[in-house]
């Protein structure tokens, strides 16, 4: 069996199915709670931008038909 790269933390709290985005959402409210006590980000904004470009680019693609090239960003010098 292969190794877990993410386990649900609200598994044992709830006996209903969670949504992705309710997951998600959960995850970040406890992100948050991590960067006020510790300081420590859950998902940097270097990380968000770089989500944020390429799904553009992806959607581009799709929209388009045509191949799409990304380009070294700021936020990754």
């Amino acid at each position: 069996m292969g190794d877990f790269l993410y386990t649900n933390p609200f598994a044992q709290y709830t006996e209903s199915r969670l949504t992705d985005d309710e997951i998600a959402m959960g995850s970040l409210l406890l992100g948050m709670q991590r960067l006020i006590t510790t300081g420590e980000e859950i998902y940097p904004l270097k990380e968000a931008l770089q989500d944020t470009y390429l799904y553009l680019k992806m959607d581009e693609a799709i929209r388009t038909g045509e191949k799409v090239q990304t380009t070294l960003q700021s936020w990754e010098v």
